[in-house]
Order: structure tokens, then sequence, then C-alpha cells
């Protein structure tokens, strides 16, 4: 699955920081079949991966889902683990066992982070993570 990246902010980006989620400059936002980003960096592999499986969650109705993901935190929640466990296991078989341990870290920090508004620790998102990669493909 190929996603068009365009620079730029998402057409329903007024909804999104209505609901108080409005990212860094570094963010991404997937609509559909498209990335929007205001970085001039390029999007790392691993980042695709995991916007693509927020394109698949999406399916051809974004706007449900976009509003389910700002108003239900479960469904956040799910969706952001089930994304993050596409995104390491695409490092584990890219990069390597060592890569994807460092990586973990990583990933547990940004669901625990602000961002998500989860009220979830770097220890539960640690282990939701690693938890549920093993069982998503």
């Amino acid at each position: 699955m190929e996603l068009k990246i365009i620079k730029g902010l998402p057409p329903n980006i007024e909804l999104i920081r209505a609901a108080g989620f409005e990212g860094n400059e570094d963010a991404v936002y997937t609509y559909g079949n498209k990335i929007y980003s205001l970085t001039k960096k390029e999007i790392p592999p691993d980042i695709l991966e995991h916007e693509k499986c927020h394109s698949r969650q999406q399916g051809s109705n974004p706007d449900w889902y976009i509003s389910q993901w700002l108003t239900d935190r479960d469904f956040r929640r799910d969706s952001e683990v089930e994304a993050y466990c596409v995104q390491l296991n695409w490092i584990r078989e890219n990069m390597g066992a060592k890569a994807a341990k460092e990586g973990l870290d990583e990933l547990a920090e940004n669901l625990a982070s602000d961002l998500y508004k989860l009220g979830i620790d770097f220890h539960k998102a640690h282990s939701l993570i690693r938890h549920r990669a093993q069982e998503v493909v």
C-alpha cells in the first residue's frame, strides 16, 4: 500500500485541534490514503508503516475512524497499540533484534506521552506493545 505524502495539514485539522490533539512540528497525520506533514525531513520507513496501519484501520471511512480516535480513549489506545506493533515488527524484520529492543522503549515512551492522552505509564505502554506485537503481522 502506497500512501501519498502531502506537505501541509490534514483537511480535518480544526476537529483535531478542537479535541486538543494537535502534535508538534514533526507530527504526521493520516487521512485515508494520504499522510499530511509539515516537516521538511523525510518520514522514516518504520513511521510510514505505522501510518499505513492507520490508513488500513480507517478503511473507506476516515471521518468515522478519526472521530472515534478523538473521542474514545480505548479505541485510540487499541488503534495506536496496533500501529506501534506494526512499526516494531518492521524494525525487527529490517533492522534486527537489537534495534527492535531499543525501538520498543522509544515506542512505549511515545505511547505513554501526553500526545495520546491515554493515562498510561511507560511500563504499561511497553507491555501492551511487546505482548501485542507477537500477534500482529
